[in-house]
């Protein structure tokens, strides 16, 4: 199955829309926000009116009054804002058009032309001047929506859609989605069986495959080999997740309103407040629970389940990173891709591994015992960091 399309802004904000409406995680972080901000200003506001009452302050103390309650209004007028733009921005429309003009600013590409193509061995998928070429074990799920049918793809961290105009009917969709899930059932049972064997017997370390070569006309700056041994697998992904993936802006605003009620309710509880004191602390409990996705033990438990799954079998599979002045190719086993550096968001490294954080969210691990040297992989790791630091305009 094969389709050719232009992706637009508006199929994108289609199936981000779909996408948010089935997660619904960053809806309820935002209206937990809101009520949070909401409460806060009516916490504001009454204790604006408690300390301005003119009985508070004793003689001369009308002055006060009014710094007082101009100072309190204020920040509850700040705080009602905040309730009323996570509000607004919770509602899955909304998420989808910041998610679009996200896109537009930091991947242009991706409006454009489109190429997918679907078979029981492999997955292509061609766009703003990037390939991706797999086998179908990296699908997910594929859903028929009003959008179209939307695919979700490693570990349902990146995903893209077949607009609905490219099919007859729904039950053409219908057919898309089931035959995605096919092949990807096959693909996953074939790396089951992989690691089944794997487990019972330990193999000699495969044989690096051949280099792979960039698109016409671009020169290679260095090459590198890929290759993640099985008892390291963990201790990679996690320090890659540790050390380039962002936490996202709803996650980091639930951290800061996390601290924010905890200072407010040890302040209340230190001037003998001990109702808004209790409020306050058991509201930061409850954000500090909201914000836990970025907890070291919830992100070791999630990469737990990574390195359990049949994807420790593609991780592990030996490949290569081949740079250009343009982009990079790298592949593993039957992976093969060449991004343009548009499409990398940020370069990392730590004493053993440089880590490579794609738009997508998607990371490539390359252990820098590959290189020649450690000066070389301090150099490799320099020019992707410029070339990083270039697409970001810095």
């Amino acid at each position: 199955m094969e389709w050719d399309y232009t992706y637009t802004k508006e199929d994108m904000q289609a199936f981000a829309a779909e996408q948010y409406r089935r997660s619904r995680v960053s809806g309820v972080l935002l209206r937990v926000v809101a009520a949070l901000s909401a409460v806060f200003a009516f916490w504001l506001a009454m204790q604006g009116v408690r300390l301005g009452r003119p009985h508070g302050f004793g003689q001369g103390g009308h002055a006060w009054h009014a710094g007082i309650l101009l100072v309190y209004g204020v920040l509850a007028l700040v705080m009602l804002g905040l309730a009323f733009w996570a509000l607004w921005c919770s509602r899955p429309q909304n998420l989808a058009r910041r998610a679009v003009k996200r896109a537009a600013r930091l991947q242009p590409e991706v409006f454009g032309p489109w190429h997918v193509a679907l078979r029981e061995d492999q997955l292509l998928v061609c766009q703003g001047g990037a390939q991706m070429a797999s086998d179908p074990s990296v699908i997910d799920d594929a859903l028929v929506c009003g959008a179209g049918v939307l695919v979700y793809t490693h570990g349902k961290k990146r995903s893209f859609g077949l607009p609905a105009r490219l099919f007859e009917d729904r039950e053409a969709m219908r057919r898309a989605a089931d035959e995605a899930r096919r092949c990807a059932a096959l693909a996953k049972a074939e790396l089951l069986r992989r690691q089944a064997e794997l487990l019972a017997s330990p193999a000699p370390e495969e044989p690096l495959p051949p280099q792979p070569p960039l698109p016409q006309g671009e020169q290679a700056v260095f090459a590198a080999p890929i290759r993640l041994r099985p008892q390291e697998l963990f201790g990679a992904v996690y320090a890659a997740n540790r050390g380039v993936v962002p936490a996202r802006r709803a996650v980091r605003l639930t951290q800061a309103m996390t601290v924010l009620c905890l200072a407010l309710g040890v302040l209340s509880g230190v001037r003998g407040d001990w109702g808004y004191s209790a409020m306050m602390l058991g509201l930061g409990a409850i954000m500090g629970a909201a914000a836990l996705s970025r907890a070291p033990f919830v992100l070791k438990s999630a990469v737990r389940r990574i390195v359990e799954s049949e994807q420790a079998v593609r991780l592990t599979e030996p490949g290569w990173l081949v740079a250009g002045q343009n982009g990079f190719t790298h592949t593993g086993g039957a992976r093969c891709s060449y991004v343009p550096y548009s499409q990398l968001a940020e370069a990392g490294q730590d004493g053993q591994y440089l880590f490579l954080l794609f738009q997508t969210n998607m990371i490539l691990i390359v252990p820098k015992r590959g290189f020649e040297s450690p000066a070389k992989a301090g150099e490799a790791f320099l020019f992707l960091r410029q070339k990083a630091a270039r697409r970001k305009g810095k």
